[in-house]
């Protein structure tokens, strides 16, 4: 089960990055 929560907080934390990156026009 921590594998599986492992793996979705690193999906959270792209998504998230996707969405800076284009709010700030990076």
């Amino acid at each position: 089960q921590g594998h599986c929560g492992s793996c979705w907080a690193f999906g959270a934390v792209e998504s998230l990055s996707d969405r800076f990156c284009v709010h700030f026009n990076v």
